[in-house]
């Protein structure tokens, strides 16, 4: 074994050693003062506008807003976000995850993105229809 190769080895050691007491420290440290991930209001509302689609037509008679949000946004992101962009404070937010769809193109198999659905009622949808 060349003397090269002995030092890779023996640094290589020392970074895991490192990693490993790094881990520790994190583990070590309360888990809810440092969230999972970050994701910035702007990226959680992907569309500016809402979907129009029938049923959400038929959602807006009773003042509910429906929205294509970031796949890992929470409701509490939701509802900030909406409140920063359009200036309404939301009554409540309901969420649904909604599945990739295979699609084929020829013997080439594909799916879909997946993405989120956010119902959000509001006290006035006039606001999101301008």
């Amino acid at each position: 074994m060349s003397l090269l190769s002995q030092a890779k080895r023996m640094l290589r050691k020392e970074e895991k050693a490192a990693d490993k007491k790094t881990i520790k420290k994190e583990k070590s440290g309360s888990t809810k003062d440092t969230p999972e991930k970050v994701i910035a209001s702007s990226d959680v509302i992907n569309h500016v506008e809402t979907m129009l689609t029938e049923k959400s037509m038929h959602a807006q008679e009773k003042n509910v807003v429906v929205f294509r949000v970031h796949p890992k946004a929470s409701k509490g992101q939701i509802a900030t976000a909406i409140e920063a962009k359009y200036g309404v404070k939301p009554i409540s937010v309901r969420t649904m995850r909604v599945r990739p769809k295979m699609r084929r193109r020829g013997m080439t198999i594909g799916f879909t993105k997946k993405w989120k659905k956010a119902y959000v009622q509001v006290k006035d949808v006039s606001k999101f229809n301008e």
